[in-house]
Formats: C-alpha cells, structure tokens, sequence
C-alpha cells in the first residue's frame, strides 16, 4: 500500500511533485515499489521455502512477526532513501505515517492477530484524505472509490471469517491515523 498511496499522491495530486523531473520520478517510483512490494515479497517466499511461516496467507499471528519486521526495514531504507530527494513534506511524512502504522501492528502482533489488509487500505485512505485536506485537487471520486474499496476487502475479510469486527476495526484505526496524523501536520524524522 505505500506504493500504490506514493504512486496515487503523484497521479491525483496536482502541487505534489510539480517541480520533480520526470526522469527522478520514474526513479523513485521504481525504487520504492522495489523496496514496499518486491522485496518484502521475495522475503517472505525465502520464509516460506525454509518453511519458517506455513503458507503465504500466514494465518497464524505468530508466523507474521518476522514478515513484519523485515517489511518495516524495508519501509525504513525506502524513508532513508527518499529522504535524499527533493520531495514535498507530504511524501515523506506519508512513507514515515506508513512506517509508524507498521510498527504499531507489528507490536500488536506479538500478542493478537490484526487486519493487515484493513492497516493498508486506511493508510492510503488516510494520505487521500489527508492530502485532499492539504492540496484540494484530489478528486473526491478517488476518496469515495477507495473507502468503498475498503469497505469491500473489510466485509470479505469478515465473510471469510479471517477476522474479528474487532481486528478489522482495530486495523483500520492503526492504518489510518498515523499516516493521516503525518501527512497532514508534515512529520517528519
């Protein structure tokens, strides 16, 4: 999901990037769907070959500690990294945003399962709402299509019985309010 909020941020928001050359941004969006989806996947494929987790869904909440882990290193090189580029606040606060939801599910991980897929989808609900608060040239269609996009993933997480109201509801508060709370007042490390 930073990927596709990074690559989203670029598409819809009009002042984000406005000034970035083209030829950087192929770059970046390169790098960061590399370092956010790539690599946090040939990861987990490394676990599953060694039989570390079970299966690729890893139902099992202890088997999504290490994937975690390993993704929120990868989530914090992918900060480091953009961090040497001349990105408007937003953009970083948003990957740092995404970086603190992971941490804090992780953390919750160690003691009950949660909704990783609802912690994804807030998140980049969150940066559209967010940046529509900030730039104002996010088209409200593109809020609207995602949070029924999340609403979708929720009920067919709860349909298939892989989560609680409560896991669902407490991943989608951990998605959403961190990358909100960052992108909005422009945290950054």
């Amino acid at each position: 999901m930073p990927f596709a909020s990074f690559a989203t941020a670029f598409w819809l928001a009009e002042s984000i990037g406005y000034f970035t050359p083209k030829e950087l941004m192929l770059y970046n969006f390169v790098m960061v769907f590399c370092m956010t989806v790539v690599f946090p996947f040939i990861s987990v494929l490394i676990l599953l070959r060694g039989k570390v987790i079970s299966s690729i869904e890893m139902t099992k909440r202890e088997e999504r500690v290490l994937p975690f882990t390993m993704s929120l290193f990868y989530y914090g090189l992918t900060y480091f990294l953009l961090q040497k580029f001349p990105y408007d606040p937003p953009i970083l606060s948003m990957m740092l945003g995404a970086m603190v939801s992971l941490a804090i599910c992780l953390l919750i991980t160690t003691k009950w399962k949660i909704s990783a897929h609802m912690v994804g989808l807030a998140g980049l609900v969150a940066t559209l709402s967010a940046l529509m608060v900030l730039d104002g040239t996010i088209p409200l269609v593109a809020l609207v299509l995602a949070i029924l996009f999340l609403g979708v993933v929720a009920s067919a997480r709860l349909a298939l019985n892989s989560h609680t109201q409560l896991q669902v509801y407490t991943g989608i508060l951990v998605g959403f309010v961190p990358v909100f709370v960052c992108v909005l007042w422009g945290v950054r490390v």
